[in-house]
């Protein structure tokens, strides 16, 4: 199947690189960045040649499919639809052909996807001429989009799909191709993470007002760079894409790091393979309860890998990333879940085909699943949904979903087909739906709670990142984040870097000028607009010691992280936000 040519990967690459580089201080890019220094390390790395090859020609597909998804719904909202016999038509004529030729242009896409999952080494690779030319072009300097990279890119999006509106999207300025190809490529680099490192520093340092900061990541990028030579790609799964808020990508970055080390440092090995077993079993419901920014995902990666390594099929949902419409209503939201599960497994879209109006809305999705999605694979399908309290927004939808998946899991206990499906939930909370027992998925399967790391794996992990910190400076980090993983990692790393010293941390962490600043005000922002939270948070705090308080409230701050439970009792979880509330809530002790 012949996807891309070689002369078109090196006009992509140069997309990325503008894209990335656009608003960028480009005296501070001369300085510490040169694309030659980037580009040369590609020539002497086989393997970062090939996945880059694969990565540009996988962000290609995928931003024409977006694209392509964006005009059929544009042009069935101007239509008018009709049901003559089963067979869905829409009026003016034009509209159907057009919405017909864009749908086979995804399903040709797809299949192209496929082929490169299974093919991944037909992608063609970077040249030495290739190279040379890129070289030339003197990509980041000038970003404005080439004429010639318009005329490499724009004949193959077009190929076999005459439609017009189609054709305006790819040419649009601010959100066509190349804004899509852009956005994609930071998708797929999101499994391996140094250059995930690289692309979403330069992605962000477009919009850093920050100039100090910003300069100060670039030099960092010039150091991961000179790791290049070691590149060893990453068995990663996830897909999320890379978000605005700093500490999030860095959260994101480090739990695919975690994830290529041999030795686990989040929770014992014996844990993990309990779960694995658990994935194993037919029609399984596993779920993962911790505070945020807690590892849920790591762990629910750790399980999706091993079902990949297993020959399951695998799809990580990630409910932040769906629009806020999406929730309003049931229809909308089970018909983009089952959209979302159909595009990540490679199969064609036919909602149109087995929803019905005469059925219910939770029985239209079981029956797509069943008649449709798990009709088509041999294998068991897991899905990981990420975050799935988000949810609660809309508790007409929530209320919906939870009992359907409740339902599935009750099927497979009497349906085989039902059987293949796995499921595991990731949240930090429930106590904002309320269920009847014998509708909710929060009562049955495994049930996993993560803990705080213990001073074992917080070593294990100063080790990890080569930190010089004796038995007492470890004391004290625990002391000041506790055995918040998040929290802990972060510290590690920025140390690591030497981005500040052990003792700037300390002095810093408790304050909005320290690494946590961000952090700390959101929680403090939630807390000044909760009268009742915020006075529980004061009464601990003032008792220095575990306190009973409303077990509503109990519930709620240990779901966000900021109390641990001793007994019926709860304490502030460390010094990090003891400190920082003590001064900004003006708590007396």
């Amino acid at each position: 199947m012949d996807i891309i040519s070689s002369t078109c990967m090196v006009a992509l690459f140069n997309t990325v690189w503008q894209g990335c580089l656009t608003n960028v201080a480009y005296d501070v890019i001369e300085e510490v960045l040169h694309l030659e220094t980037f580009i040369l390390k590609i020539k002497n790395n086989h393997q970062l040649n090939q996945y880059l090859a694969s990565a540009l020609a996988k962000c290609f597909i995928n931003a024409q499919k977006h694209i392509a998804n964006e005009c059929i719904e544009e042009l069935k909202r101007n239509s008018t639809q009709a049901n003559y016999r089963g067979l869905i038509t829409y009026k003016p004529e034009q509209n159907h052909i057009d919405i017909h030729n864009l749908q086979h242009k995804i399903d040709s896409l797809k299949k192209q996807l496929a082929f490169i999952k299974k093919n991944p080494t037909s992608i063609p690779l970077f040249s030495l001429t290739e190279i040379e030319q890129l070289l030339a072009s003197k990509a980041g300097a000038d970003c404005s989009t080439p004429i010639s990279l318009i005329d490499k890119l724009l004949p193959l999006a077009l190929e076999n799909c005459p439609v017009v509106i189609y054709e305006q999207k790819l040419k649009h300025k601010t959100s066509g191709l190349f804004q899509k190809i852009s956005n994609c490529f930071l998708e797929e680099v999101v499994e391996y993470e140094l250059l995930y490192r690289i692309f979403t520093t330069l992605s962000q340092a477009r919009t850093s007002t920050n100039v100090q900061k910003n300069h100060e990541e670039l030099l960092n990028i010039k150091k991961l760079l000179e790791e290049l030579n070691n590149f060893q790609q990453k068995n990663v799964l996830s897909k999320t894409l890379p978000s605005s808020n700093y500490e999030q990508d860095l959260h994101v970055s480090l739990h695919h790091k975690l994830l290529t080390q041999s030795e686990d440092y989040l929770v014992d090995y014996s844990f993990y393979s309990d779960c694995c077993k658990e994935i194993d079993k037919p029609g399984a419901l596993i779920r993962v309860k911790a505070p945020l920014k807690w590892g849920k995902t790591y762990l629910m990666m750790h399980i999706l890998n091993y079902g990949n390594q297993k020959g399951y099929k695998f799809v990580r949902v990630d409910f932040k990333q769906a629009d806020s419409n999406v929730f309003i209503n049931s229809e909308q939201f089970l018909k983009w879940f089952c959209s979302k599960i159909t595009d990540e497994i490679n199969l064609s879209d036919k909602l149109d085909e087995y929803w019905r109006q005469t059925r219910g809305t939770k029985r239209n999705c079981s029956n797509y699943f069943e008649k449709y999605l798990l009709a088509s694979i041999d294998n068991p399908l897991i899905l990981g949904l990420d975050d799935v309290d988000l949810l609660f927004s809309n508790l007409t939808t929530a209320h919906d979903f939870f009992s359907l998946l409740r339902s599935w899991h009750e099927d497979a206990k009497v349906k085989p087909i039902w059987q293949k499906l796995r499921l595991i939930l990731a949240y930090s909370r429930e106590d904002n739906i309320f269920l009847p027992q014998n509708q909710s998925p929060f009562n049955v399967g495994k049930n996993v709670e993560l803990q705080e790391l213990s001073q074992k794996q917080v070593f294990q992990l100063v080790q990890k990142y080569q930190v010089n910190l004796d038995e007492e400076k470890v004391k004290q980090l625990m002391a000041m984040v506790g055995g918040h993983p998040f929290l802990l990692m972060t510290a590690l790393e920025q140390i690591a870097y030497e981005k500040l010293t052990f003792e700037e941390f300390i002095k810093t962490a408790p304050t909005e000028e320290g690494l946590y600043g961000d952090y700390l005000l959101r929680y403090l922002t939630y807390l000044e607009d909760n009268q009742e939270l915020r006075e529980a948070i004061q009464q601990i705090i003032n008792a220095n010691a575990p306190v009973k308080i409303d077990a509503k409230n109990a519930s709620k701050l240990r779901n966000m992280g900021l109390v641990k439970s001793k007994g019926n009792s709860v304490e502030i979880l460390c010094d990090l936000f003891r400190l920082y509330f003590k001064d900004r809530l003006e708590v007396n002790s």
